[in-house]
């Protein structure tokens, strides 16, 4: 059986539509280890990898590094990249999903966008928003293309929580409109790519964790301000005509669509949640509908939505991450411990450790005490015959000036 010699290291398990990615150390002794623990298991150039889809064989050798190979000679792929990071969109998808079940949220059906097709990679990686939780993106791309602009405008009205990976541009907007930026990267560690989460300030200090240390919070804004709501239209009411009975409705009584109303009447009650769902719904109705409640007072309806908008957007809450208490995560102790203080070497011993001097005066030395900067801790005992003795001492003053 002949093989295509490309330096693959990304493959995905079980078939070319899989989303269980494996990648294939390069060094021997760990690649032989990666095949023990895979006896059974076929690998593919995985379409979401931007592969033709075709069965990868492992490649192991004695002076050339290790690799994925295809398992024809006439293999016609385009795939562009096939280094170790060429399946971090996979990874990360994979993580992110045991993350939310760890965190008792439900998993969510990763969608991919990329250059599949071409033989390119992934530029972005999206998690569906699930009832009031934000839609999670993972952004791969390096600058602030239309794609992400046309998402920012969308989501002013809806929680996001976008994760950016070296995305210089869109890195300063998140931390000018939120005051910080989630960021992830990725990391080797045994056979997997683990996933690390981190918060960058305005400054641009970026606190990292594995995402395992943290949670994702919803920081909720204060209310908006008063809002000035538009006076309802009045219709006039028409002068009766005995010729309207069995007619429908005159068009001075056309009243306004429900949506309207419950619209006007959440914004009135701070019911954001009501105000949300009655907004969609109008929206629907101004696009598509053709109900003369809703054509007949249009400009009120679209006064409503535009207060509506501008409140929603002020009371969107703003993504943040949270590390999990020290129950729940053992983590490493953060306490610096002090170095020991080192004597400086004098000009004619530089470089060689001053050897301790031994005074041959032991009685001065006894007078001095301790030379020790901190200053040694009084035992009980002896605390108690200190205060045994100033007794004795006071009693045989006393005796004698008697």
């Amino acid at each position: 059986m002949t093989y295509d010699h490309r330096l693959v290291q990304t493959a995905t398990l079980g078939s070319r539509r899989s989303y269980d990615p494996v990648f294939l150390p390069m060094e021997r002794h760990l690649a032989l280890e990666f095949k023990d623990h895979n006896p059974e298991a076929t690998f593919w150039c995985g379409e979401l990898l931007g592969g033709c889809g075709g069965q990868l064989g492992v490649k192991i050798y004695q002076e050339k590094v290790a690799h994925f190979a295809h398992h024809s000679s006439t293999n016609q792929c385009t795939r562009k990249f096939g280094g170790i990071d060429s399946a971090d969109h996979l990874f990360a998808g994979k993580h992110v999903n045991r993350w939310l079940s760890a965190n008792g949220l439900p998993q969510r059906e990763a969608r991919f966008e990329g250059d599949f097709d071409t033989g390119g990679t992934c530029h972005r990686l999206t998690l569906p928003a699930t009832g009031e939780d934000p839609t999670i993106f993972f952004e791969f791309t390096k600058r602030l293309g239309p794609d992400v602009q046309r998402l920012l405008t969308q989501g002013l009205d809806r929680p996001q929580a976008w994760f950016v990976q070296n995305n210089s541009e869109l890195v300063q907007r998140l931390t000018r409109t939120d005051g910080h930026a989630l960021r992830f990267r990725m990391r080797t560690e045994g056979f997997e790519r683990r996933l690390d989460v981190g918060t960058t300030s305005p400054d641009g200090q970026t606190w990292w964790r594995p995402i395992e240390e943290c949670s994702l919070e919803m920081e909720h804004r204060s209310s908006p301000p008063p809002m000035a709501l538009p006076k309802p239209v009045v219709a006039p009411t028409p002068v009766p005509d005995s010729r309207a009975r069995g007619r429908s409705r005159e068009p001075g009584q056309i009243l306004p669509h429900p949506r309207i109303e419950r619209l006007r009447t959440a914004l009135k009650q701070g019911d954001w949640k009501e105000a949300r769902q009655s907004g969609d719904r109008l929206q629907w109705f101004l696009k598509g509908a053709k109900d003369i409640g809703i054509t007949h007072y249009r400009r009120e309806a679209e006064e409503l939505l535009e207060i509506s908008r501008k409140a929603l957007r002020h009371l969107m809450p703003k993504a943040t991450l949270v590390a999990h208490s020290q129950e729940r995560v053992a983590a490493p102790s953060t306490t610096p411990v002090p170095a020991p203080r080192q004597s400086q070497p004098t000009p004619k011993t530089a470089g060689i450790p001053a050897q301790p001097r031994r005074s041959k005066n032991k009685k001065q030395n006894r007078r001095k005490g301790p030379t020790s900067a901190v200053p040694a801790q009084r035992s009980e005992l002896a605390t108690k015959v200190d205060e045994n003795a100033l007794l004795k001492l006071q009693e045989r003053f006393n005796s004698q000036r008697q």
